[in-house]
């Protein structure tokens, strides 16, 4: 058959854009599964190949909830899209779907190195706990024990109690979410050469990327050995509401002067409590505090007085609640499962203001037996031109601050592209100073943030001011100049600037302009702020993590760099879709989306079983 296998589910504006795509999943459970669905989503046929008791995940509750003979939903949701087939790698059927697949995503049960030797034109992703290579490869490993040895665990949690794990597998499906970007640029890479790659991502490194808060680097610049970090709860965080749980964030001092005012307290600007360092020290007295102003109001009061002071807030939900998010609904982003059984999150992008579709319902085990047709591959483009990074040549104009919005540019620099940061000399990126008060004594303190210069590798920098008519016009001649344009501010700065995407198509027509607003570009709270707890709060990740007798917990995090990592992969599908039609489009990826995906087993439980997890 020809080289197209786009789902006719598409919207015909949007198109498919990994319709050119076969992808043979081998791996088993969340995160391989998780990897393999992000291309199902975007139109690649996904071939999952099963043993002969199929993957364990379809006799999985997390509620323990009785399944008879159906499949366990979060299953049904992650294989939404795919075909099945039984056998394993070595099998004649699947060797004949391995010569003619672009990609091969595995989770540590194959030789990889023998598959490669067979087929030298596949791209390979392998997704396990440790990596494939180092001392712990083959060590076991569940998600706690990878929460531990990356560090995150020990830290996290009140000082006066146990440490506690980030709650809902985090780590399995961030392990799956960080190889998915790699695994795409290397595929078009092969499909251009004729020459394969293995790419290799672990559960382990995409935890201490999202949730160690670059402990590590910031201790290297303070020039000592890393202590064992204390255990540290954000205050304000989450609190008691007359009818739930609110949650908080004051990432920079502005956002504390505002929520001290928020809780009617402003004396407590001048007497050092915009401080996180004397808000730590004093927590229970500062917490009473709160909880006396939050506690005699509902949690929709305490939302719209911060709404107006700007104080970044969410309410801390579970599965039942986040289903009636007003944001959410206006969006329409629950949908119904492909097979109409329960409830499910809608894909975490749009392309040109399209979702991408539902797809078929999840296969049953070995439905595509003997079923799925040969394939013929093209002819590389340019053979024997390997050797460079897969997005070398790439131009990227990254106009982001805090985390989130770099984190996607940093995974696109890492991969090869040329990417130019830019900021603002009246207003820098309020990353430099995450770290680096304490180094305020030392000359240029503000290069010596550890999540700044973490998160900002492999770019080059440079200022301009968006509120002048000159700087403008450089911004102007970079949008012609780039590729993709990426931003991360409430949905009307840029055009407040100037710099919409209507200017960005008229001045670039082939330019892919990503927007990764908090909440979306349109809704009733598409102009909020938002920040990773506020998301952490909104999406049920804090309500799985914590203690039962005590308020839920923020993992403190990984929203944002996972949420780096999503928009990633929608750039690169959005520019493998550029490549066959010429032409640029509006990339939207909602932050609360992203996180949204990730913490899809709750829903998916809930409307399925009933059961609620806590």
């Amino acid at each position: 058959m020809g080289d197209t296998t786009v789902d006719a589910t598409w919207p015909s504006r949007a198109g498919a854009p990994l319709g050119h795509l076969r992808v043979v999943e081998g791996a088993l459970g969340i995160a391989g599964g998780y990897a393999g669905k992000l291309f199902a989503d975007a139109g690649a046929e996904v071939i999952k190949v099963e043993p002969e008791g199929g993957d364990p995940l379809r006799r999985w509750s997390a509620t323990g909830a009785e399944l008879g003979d159906t499949d366990g939903a979060l299953f049904r949701h992650l294989a939404a899209g795919k075909r099945s087939v039984v056998g394993a790698v070595g099998d004649p059927q699947v060797e004949r779907l391995l010569a003619s697949a672009d990609l091969f995503v595995d989770g540590g049960e194959v030789d990889v190195e023998a598959v490669r030797a067979r087929h030298p034109h596949l791209v390979v992703l392998t997704v396990t706990p440790f990596g494939r290579t180092g001392p712990y490869a083959s060590r076991p490993a569940t998600e706690f024990t990878v929460q531990a040895e990356c560090g995150s665990l020990a830290a996290r949690g009140a000082p006066e109690r146990p440490p506690v794990q980030a709650g809902g597998r985090i780590a399995e499906w961030a392990g799956g979410l960080y190889g998915a970007p790699a695994a795409l640029a290397a595929v078009e890479q092969a499909r251009r050469t004729g020459e394969g790659s293995v790419v290799d991502a672990s559960w382990i490194e995409a935890m201490t990327l999202s949730t160690n808060l670059f402990a590590d680097p910031m201790f290297s610049i303070m020039g000592m050995v890393p202590p064992m970090v204390p255990r540290n709860v954000e205050t304000p965080s989450i609190h008691p509401t007359a009818d739930g749980w609110v949650g908080f964030n004051t990432n920079g001092p502005n956002h504390a002067e505002a929520f001290l005012r928020l809780i009617e307290r402003p004396e407590l600007i001048d007497q050092g409590f915009v401080n996180a360092a004397q808000r730590m020290a004093d927590r229970a007295t500062f917490e009473s505090w709160v909880e006396a102003w939050t506690s005699v109001r509902t949690t929709a009061e305490v939302l719209d007085a911060a709404a107006a002071l700007r104080v970044p807030a969410a309410r801390v939900n579970d599965a039942r609640t986040i289903l009636d998010e007003e944001q959410l609904v206006a969006r329409g982003f629950f949908r119904p499962s492909a097979d109409g059984d329960f409830r499910a999150p809608s894909p975490h992008y749009l392309l040109d203001g399209e979702r991408p579709p539902t797809g078929r319902p999840a296969p049953r085990l070995g439905a595509d037996d003997g079923a799925v047709a040969d394939r013929e591959r093209p002819a590389p483009s340019a053979p024997g031109a390997s050797g460079r990074l897969p997005l070398e040549g790439l131009k990227v104009l990254d106009v982001t601050f805090w985390w989130a919005g770099p984190s996607n540019t940093q995974l696109l620099g890492a991969l090869g592209a040329d990417v130019v940061h830019v900021e603002s000399i009246a207003h820098p990126d309020p990353m430099r100073y995450a770290a680096a008060v304490m180094f305020l004594d030392r000359e240029r303190w503000w290069e010596l943030s550890s999540f700044y210069l973490t998160i900002n590798t492999d770019k080059r920098g440079i200022t301009l001011d968006l509120g002048d008519d000159e700087g403008v016009a450089l911004a102007k001649r970079l949008i012609e100049w780039a590729d993709v344009v990426v931003e991360n501010y409430t949905p009307r700065v840029m055009p407040k600037f100037g710099l919409g995407w209507d200017v960005v198509h008229a001045l670039n027509p082939r330019a892919i302009m990503v927007r990764m607003p908090a909440f979306g570009l349109d809704g009733p709270w598409a102009e909020r702020l938002g920040f990773a707890q506020n998301m952490e709060q909104m999406s049920g990740m804090a309500t799985v993590t914590g203690h039962p007798d005590a308020e839920p917990l923020v993992p403190r995090g990984p929203c944002d760099p996972l949420g780096g990592a999503h928009a990633a992969f929608a750039t690169l599908a959005a520019l493998a879709r550029r490549e066959r039609t010429g032409e640029g489009l509006l990339v939207e990826v909602p932050l609360i989306e992203g996180a949204l995906n990730l913490t899809a087993e709750q829903v998916v439980e809930f409307t399925s079983t009933g059961g609620l997890l806590g």
